[in-house]
């Protein structure tokens, strides 16, 4: 009986019918280059600036160079003349024009490594005789870029003095930001490029701080509607026994604009005054609690624990003047009982 893990061998004919019949353009030189790797064993690769200065100096030797940068449009053709576009797009290998193809990766400056096949369909098209074993010794030699030498201009030591005379004055007037903005720009960069550690340690002395002045937002009438904001809030809540606890955070986040509120109080000097006064304490608070709780029972009077737990409190959490008003509210309503 047949299930689903059950094993088909793979026959002869099937082989036959998957097998794409791909022809290559030149099949010989490129199973050499593969036996050649494989049998090559595991070695280091080439470092991305080795493989990035092997292709520039391959491409500038073999005429696929345009100036410092790659005949795209060249190597293009070219490798389209050497590999069929059958076997290239079989291998998702067929170049377009697009600026993330891998051949023009290939030819830049080398940020990724690339497949075996990327290199040798780029290579044999550059230089059809070219050997992978070869490749791999120059690519070695190839350490660093040649750094090109900049040959310094000479200046008097008179025009130094000058200009550093002219630089200090402005610095020490107006700092350096201001003194550059000044007209001040081609003595700056002049003293950057011909004696850059004076000038970053003048600037550094006569620095500078500037006072940075946001009148974007008109705080005082942003002051004004925050009171009234709060006097609604607080009017809306203000004969609500069972409501929440009137702290200055809870208040602030009734706003629309409570993180920013928040975060600027400072600003806001009559919106801080207004929340240091009406804002509501712990002791406000708890003293509020009990009263619900009293003239939810009255007219009995509940012991003094009962009342604690119908408020949710306890000696532990009660402040001092909370437990005072309780003391003092149970004393009154005993002795009146007692008349």
């Amino acid at each position: 009986m047949q299930h689903r893990h059950e094993y088909f061998p793979l026959q002869a004919q099937q082989i036959e019918t998957l097998s794409p019949q791909i022809s290559v353009t030149n099949p010989k030189w490129l199973d050499v280059q593969v036996c050649w790797l494989l049998n090559r064993g595991e070695q280091q690769s080439l470092s991305f600036e080795q493989w990035t200065n092997l292709y520039r100096d391959l491409l500038v030797k073999n005429g696929f160079a345009k100036g410092c940068y790659c005949n795209y449009p060249l190597l293009k053709e070219a490798i389209e003349s050497v590999w069929s576009e059958e076997w290239l797009r079989s291998m998702n290998l067929f170049p377009n024009e697009t600026e993330s193809d891998w051949l023009h990766k290939i030819t830049r400056k080398h940020r990724k490594s690339f497949s075996y096949l990327e290199h040798l369909v780029a290579l044999y098209a550059i230089q059809k005789d070219i050997k992978l074993s070869e490749v791999i010794d120059r690519g070695k030699s190839l350490v660093k870029s040649n750094i090109k030498k900049v040959k310094l201009t000479t200046f008097s030591k008179t025009k130094m003095r000058e200009n550093q005379k002219i630089w200090l004055n402005q610095v020490k007037q107006f700092g350096a930001k201001v003194a550059r903005k000044n007209g001040n720009e081609s003595t700056y960069m002049w003293l950057y490029r011909h004696n850059r550690d004076w000038l970053l340690n003048t600037n550094n002395k006569y620095k500078r701080p500037i006072p940075v002045v946001n009148n974007r937002v008109d705080w005082k009438s942003r002051d004004m509607e925050i009171v009234r904001a709060f006097i609604r809030i607080i009017n809306k809540h203000s004969d609500d026994v069972s409501g929440p606890r009137l702290s200055i955070k809870w208040l602030v986040s009734q706003l629309d604009t409570g993180t920013s509120v928040e975060k600027y109080l400072y600003k806001l000097p009559l919106a801080s005054i207004y929340l240091a006064r009406y804002s509501e304490s712990i002791t406000d608070y708890q003293i509020r609690r009990i009263t619900q709780v009293m003239i939810m029972t009255r007219p009995n009077i509940l012991p003094r624990w009962q009342i604690l737990r119908l408020s949710g409190l306890s000696d532990e959490r009660m402040t001092q003047m909370t437990c005072e008003f309780l003391d003092s509210l149970l004393t009154n309503f005993w002795a009146l009982r007692g008349q």
